[in-house]
């Protein structure tokens, strides 16, 4: 709510956020559940069409069976390209599929912008006439909320489809449906509004090549422009009831309309295709749009028309049908579709494709052979699990082939098969150059937490002390239906030190007396709960702690730009991450309340410097940034200080009564926007009321729009939350109250967020949408017959016709408020909505969830001295249950932060040991702009005078730690290597061994946030740490290292079952985090007993014996490059991760099969129509990164033998070199591989006798090499290793051997990170598993290794 001249305008978590209160009474009843009767229209419907619902998994393509069926003979010839769009909190992406692929989907760009913490990024795009670029206006969900952001604060870019390269550029744009357009040529023209704010009323057109990026044209022209598309000779816009033609900085009307055209479409033929409503006379009360009587056409200006320089012509109709049930599509070329239901005018078909049968919104592809539709694969909304904030979430299209008329469903995963690689990924979430500023000194600072001393916002970030609790939304809608009735205290009266955040007893409603509603009295005279339950769904998910908060768990408050860090919709953006105290908002929790949460002296002030609101008192303060209910409280006020300013003024809506959900159109209107008493209408020239921006009549708002949330066919379409640009926000407050989010009651349980609204039958719902001339009459000088997508506030060019346009100086551009009562429904006819209060008053407060339970000090050997990161004997806040006597630390934590900035990315959670960590996100300080300025690094430092041998843990959190490049720096060792690096991601509360190290100084333990991948998207945290002393150095210290054979593919129980989770890790969701290192808990280093032990190495390892030291870096597929250099699944190289020291007593490492392209060899010899494999050829790579330089190999059996001795082998001996002069006293173990086939492979599916024979020779030959690179590396670089053969011990159990011990073809009981899609023999793709050893292999495998060890062999 502004507090000044708009009085309460709402702005929502990112901007803005104030809050008037006012002490009042509440109501004394208690209030039973009003069941919906039956056959009324209330909440989810069932799945309505196809690809809706979570009913499983869907093709990425078309499948290959299926492609002529569905696509018809000539698809591989086909030319044809289908495009869409989807959000998530990991950007904006734009999805391309080809048909000659069988409209396989892939990721072409991924947008978004450094800075900004939204759970969903939404946006525009359209693709230029040739099809191979994109032009695309994006932006934070919530822009949406604030107008002068809705109308120009939109970022911008163009994207070439062919190479992913992704463009941004140095402007904003609306976020109106309309921008950008795209049509003659590869230009796109963007448009950006002024908002009511605006001092005059102007519309700036910026014309782009999408080729290179840069602008052909920059006009900023008089009064109000949409649906701009670039024509030959200029661009065509709408204005008012004209099209126009732009040229140069000149508009020259071209046609008039009858009434509002919109949704301005290039055609093919040169002209400018169009829908126009046939406007009627004023609604009666039981009207509404959508409606029978509710009108269109589809009309068209010839290219004729446009090129003439006086023309004036009246516009030819070609098609008609209801307004809300029909639009217009376009293929890049320019052939115009009708999409919905309308019925064509003879001779349309010329210009108008009406193929019928299509969903309204569908878009079709780039040569009109399919169209499609799109929504989120869940089928839901805009809310998400807070762990899968930074995952992409799949979307979900239906695509019909219109040659056939056949329809699929195919499932399009965002981020996967990504055009244009890592890079172009990198580049799509590069700082927009609108972002872009040299930012202020770097000023370092060391401190325990993350709290600011310089904020203005009351209660801060980073203070454990101080976190909020996150509610369940059981218990969000039991606080509202107690908080509307005045019977929240009864519940929710709150102890001193609730959830131990030091805070003094309080109950919220005497903190917040909830004040009288205005109008009447009685049991129903109260805030509906489903329209509070609305506000809330909208402003902040329901959320009273940030995002990354799940229910019941503890984090920091949500708070809307507590660092002051301002986005400018005037493109003089400032640095993103620069902190801007005096601008904070300071809104915090589920409603976003504002007014009075700054702190003392730092209030706000006036132009004039006096204060605009009073501080509330510090109890008051902190009940709302951290207790929902209080917040809740606080919250209900705002909305019935909206009803009775309105009311108070006689702006009522129906018959005024509370109950009816349609009634608060007026509250819910000023509470995003505000509102404009009548008592200062002598401030503004005489005018007042509720303003323009979210009237129903904006051309911000697409006009054939329905109710939000609901299909054309009445039933429920979540995919609208997707881009909530098209809806004031009234209406979308309703649309919420009518169909609730779909949200999270504990980690994998999602279900309805509250009971919904009812109405007595669809139709009535869907009226719920008044009629959109209903607001804009001679009253407010708008003249509905000029109400579209071009009206201006030029005198007589648009609805808004007040006198003296354009004179800058008056101060009602764009100020058509509305000021009388409503009407267009009776709800005393029982037509409109009504609430369902759930809870009564008898309900006690509803339990918390129970997620995420922390670990409370246990799991470590005894004597373990624990460092936290908290101060020893700090409770943190969270429920009692959690860890409850405080921490208990023998050491100190703190963060050194590079910049005061480097806070913005630190958050906490009340999870992880001592229930409580920090988590921030990584960034590479090399590649990414702003790694330098959000970097920060943790330090645990034991206090402690113990010194000598000690083991050192960290504890990772089991959510909220995503990398696989977390870095801990070991201080005060002797160790020559002491930072050790290792995957976060072990989903479950767990001490990891960072290893064992003669301690010479004080130990200390580093992590920070610069990793080599690091872009700002994974999650790295900090928990705790210990230390364990030992009597002396471990007798054995050892190192795994190598690739699959050593890692232990196919040494596990089906499903991968026995892999550790870091190592087996896929989200289809998210591709780029997949983790496919399948090491086992049964490899064969860990299964093998060592010279003087009794037990195996993995019992030692597990039991964290003083005398084992044991780590394991070996990784499925790892080549040579990848144990020296070169990263695999984001893992370090092996000799990067920083194990390997003077200590290291043991190295065993297999390595060179896939160097040797054995797998590439195998899957020939099974290949059905290739016989005698080893006479075939495989294409050329580099050995030394896997590039391809061209060319063949030749025969197999020609090329292996040498290729083994003149590449791999001298590659070997160079590694154990390396690994020698990191571990100079470590017995270096290379192990062999075996012989995989017994009676020539004969049980082998497609495997010939002679390739059998030839593939076991092809493994002596290579066993022979790997022997000469150990004889090498020992007598050139006295390695000191030893070379392990395995053949001897698989003799007899390979595959098709009795036992066998070593896995086939395996079509099961896959990992979750393995291989994915069909086999050319059918059905799935084999398993990693195919051809590695079983888990009795591995033991086949540590019985070599201890012959070895030994001196047996």
């Amino acid at each position: 709510m502004k507090r000044n001249l708009l009085w309460s305008a709402r702005i929502p978590v990112t901007a803005a956020v104030t809050m008037a209160l006012s002490a009042g009474i509440g109501t004394t009843q208690a209030l039973a559940l009003t069941a919906p009767p039956p056959g009324s229209a209330d909440g989810w419907s069932a799945p309505v069409g196809p690809g809706t619902g979570k009913d499983g998994d869907k093709p990425s393509a078309v499948p290959a069976k299926q492609r002529t069926e569905v696509l018809g003979k000539d698809y591989k010839s086909s030319a044809d390209r289908a495009f869409t769009t989807s959000g998530d909190g990991t950007g904006f992406h734009l999805l391309v599929a080809d048909e000659k692929n069988g409209y396989a989907w892939k990721t072409a760009a991924s947008l978004s912008e450094t800075g900004f913490d939204t759970d969903t990024w939404i946006g525009n795009a359209c693709l230029t006439e040739s099809g191979k670029y994109a032009a695309v206006a994006y932006a934070p969900r919530t822009f949406t909320n604030k107008p002068d952001l809705m109308t120009h604060g939109a970022f911008t870019a163009v994207v070439s489809l062919a190479d992913g390269k992704v463009t941004k550029l140095p402007f904003q744009a609306t976020l109106g449906y309309f921008s950008p357009g795209c049509g003659k040529g590869d230009n796109a023209v963007f448009t950006a509004l002024s908002d009511e704010k605006s001092k005059v009323a102007r519309t700036r057109l910026v014309s782009v090549n999408a080729v290179d990026g840069k602008v052909s044209t920059d006009n900023t022209l008089a009064g109000q422009l949409t649906s701009a598309v670039p024509v030959k000779g200029g661009i065509a816009a709408a204005r008012a009831n004209q099209i126009v033609k732009v040229e140069g900085g000149t508009v020259r009307p071209v046609a008039t309309t009858k009434s509002l055209p919109f949704q301005l479409r290039a055609d093919a033929d040169g002209g400018v295709t169009f829908i126009q409503p046939d406007m009627q006379p004023r609604r009666t009360a039981a009207a509404t749009a959508g409606s029978p009587g509710d009108t269109a056409r589809v009309s068209r200006v010839g290219a004729g028309d446009l090129d003439r320089p006086d023309a004036r012509r009246k516009p030819a109709d070609l098609a008609r049908g209801r307004l809300s049930a029909f639009d217009l599509t376009a293929t890049a070329g320019g052939q115009v579709y009708v999409t919905g239901k309308a019925t064509t005018e003879a001779g349309a078909a010329k210009v108008l494709h009406n193929p019928g049968g299509l969903d309204k919104d569908a878009r079709v592809s780039t040569h009109g052979r399919a169209a499609l539709t799109s929504r989120w694969a869940d089928g839901k909304d805009t809310r998400i699990r807070p762990e899968e904030a930074l995952t992409e979430r799949t979307t979900r299209t239906t695509l019909t082939a219109l040659g056939t008329r056949k329809t699929v469903t195919l499932d399009a995963r965002p981020g996967g098969d990504r055009i244009g690689g890592d890079r172009n990924a990198r580049a799509g979430h590069a700082i927009s150059p609108v972002l872009k500023a040299a930012a202020g000194p770097a000023r370092r600072s060391a401190v325990a937490d993350g709290v600011s001393d310089d904020r203005y916002c009351a209660v801060p970030r980073g203070d454990a002390r101080k976190q909020a609790f996150q509610p369940t939304p059981r218990q969000i809608e039991w606080a509202v239906d107690q908080a509307v009735v005045g019977k929240l205290n009864k519940g929710a009266s709150r102890p001193a030190n609730w959830k131990n955040m030091g805070m003094a007893a309080y109950s919220p409603q005497s903190l917040f007396p909830l004040a009288p509603l205005d109008g009447g009295s009685g049991e129903d005279w109260h805030v509906p709960a489903q329209v509070m339950l609305g506000v809330t769904a909208q402003e902040s998910n329901m959320w009273q702690a940030a995002r990354t908060v799940v229910p019941g768990v503890t984090g920091n408050p949500l708070i809307g730009s507590f660092y002051g860090v301002k986005y400018a919709s005037n493109g003089k953006q400032g640095d993103p991450w620069a902190i801007n105290w005096k601008e904070s908002d300071c809104g915090y929790g589920v409603t976003q309340v504002t007014d009075g949460m700054r702190l003392a002296g730092k209030e706000r002030t006036d132009d004039h410097g006096n204060k605009i609101e009073q501080p509330k008192s510090p109890v008051q303060q902190e009940a709302v940034a951290l207790d929902y209910a209080a917040n809740i409280a606080a919250g209900v006020n705002i909305l019935v200080e909206k009803w009775n300013l309105t009311r108070k003024d006689g702006m009522v809506i129906n018959d005024g009564n509370p109950k009816s959900i349609e009634n608060w159109f007026y509250a819910l209107w000023t509470y995003n926007t505000g509102y404009h008493p009548q008592n200062t209408a002598g401030q503004n020239s005489g005018k007042w009321g509720v303003g323009w921006t979210n009237n129903p009549a904006n051309p911000l708002w697409k006009i054939n729009r329905g109710m939000f949330l609901e299909s054309a066919t009445g039933g429920d379409d979540y995919s609208q939350a997707s881009h909530p640009q098209d809806w004031p926000y009234e209406e979308k407050v309703i649309g919420w109250a009518a169909r609730p989010i779909s949200a999270m009651f504990k980690p994998g349980d999602f279900q309805p967020g509250y009971r919904a609204a009812w109405w007595t039958n669809p139709t009535e719902r869907t009226k719920s949408k008044p009629p959109f001339s209903l607001f804009c009459d001679g009253s407010n000088d708008c003249d509905p017959s000029k109400i579209s997508s071009g009206m201006s506030n030029e005198t007589g060019k648009g609805p808004c016709t007040l006198p003296g346009d354009p004179d800058s100086k008056n101060p009602l551009y764009l100020k058509c408020w509305y000021t009388k009562p409503a009407k267009w429904k009776d709800c005393g006819n029982k037509v409109c909505g009504n609430p369902v209060h759930r809870f009564d008053d008898t309900y006690p407060e509803q339990p918390d969830a129970e997620s995420y339970p922390p670990r409370c000090n246990t799991g470590l050997p005894a004597g373990s001295m624990i460092v936290d990161d908290l101060p020893n004997g700090m409770t943190p806040a969270g429920s009692s249950g959690r860890c409850p006597g405080g921490v208990s630390s023998q050491g100190t934590f703190g963060f050194d932060f590079a910049t005061e900035s480097s806070k913005m990315d630190l958050h906490q959670i009340g999870a992880g040991n001592g229930n409580h960590f920090w988590f921030a996100h990584t960034r590479s300080k090399i590649n990414t702009a702003d790694g330098a300025k959000t970097y920060l690094k943790g330090t645990w430092t034991l206090n402690s005078s113990k010194r000598g041998w000690m083991r050192v843990f960290t504890h990772i959190p089991d959510h909220g730690a995503h990398t696989r490049q977390a870095a801990y720096a070991v201080g005060g060792t002797d160790s020559k290597s002491p930072t050790r690096v290792h995957p976060q991601r072990v989903m479950e509360n767990k001490w990891l061994d960072l290893g064992v190290f003669n301690f010479t100084g004080t130990p200390t333990v580093s992590l920070d946030n610069d990793t080599e991948d690091g872009t700002g998207d994974e999650d790295i945290a900090w928990d705790s740490v210990a230390f364990q002393p030992l009597p002396g150095k471990p007798k054995d210290m050892v190192v795994a290292m190598g690739d699959s054979y050593s890692s232990g593919e196919g040494a596990t129980a089906p499903g991968g079952k026995d892999y550790y989770p870091e190592s087996d890790f896929y989200d289809k969701q998210q591709k780029s985090a997949k983790d496919a290192c399948h090491r086992s808990k049964l490899a064969w280093s860990r299964q093998a007993t060592l010279p003087g032990n009794s037990k195996s190495t993995g019992e030692l390892a597990d039991a964290w014996d003083p005398n084992m030291d044991y780590h394991f870096t070996a990784c499925s597929g790892a080549r040579l490059f990848n144990i020296v250099s070169r990263n695999q699944n984001s893992e370090l190289a092996q000799l990067k991760q920083g194990y390997l020291d003077q200590n290291t007593t043991l190295v065993t490492m297999s390595i060179g099969g896939n160097d040797a392209r054995f797998t590439d060899i195998v899957k020939k010899c099974v290949m059905p129509t290739l016989l005698n494999c080893q006479a075939n050829d495989l294409d050329n790579i580099d050995p030394d990164g896997g590039a391809d330089p061209g060319g063949s190999t030749g025969p197999l059996n020609q090329w292996a033998p040498k290729w083994l001795h003149d590449q791999i082998r001298p590659r070997i001996a160079a590694a154990l070199k390396m690994i020698h002069d990191r571990a100079p006293n470590a017995r270096i173990v290379l192990m062999g591989y075996p012989r995989l086939l017994e009676n020539k492979g004969s049980c082998v599916m497609n495997m010939e006798e002679v390739e059998g024979t030839w593939l076991n020779e092809l493994a002596n030959t290579l066993a022979s090499e790997m022997q000469g690179a150990v004889d090498d590396a020992n007598s050139q670089y006295r390695a000191n290793a030893v070379f392990s053969d395995p053949r001897d011990k698989f003799a007899g159990k390979a595959i098709c051997g009795d036992p066998e011990s070593v896995h086939g073809i395996v079509l099961s009981g896959h990992a979750q990170a393995d291989n994915e899609g069909p086999w050319w023999l059918g059905g799935t793709a084999p398993s990693m598993q195919s051809f590695h050893p079983k888990p009795a292999g591995a033991r086949l495998y540590a019985d070599s290794l201890e012959a070895t060890l030994s001196g047996k062999k």
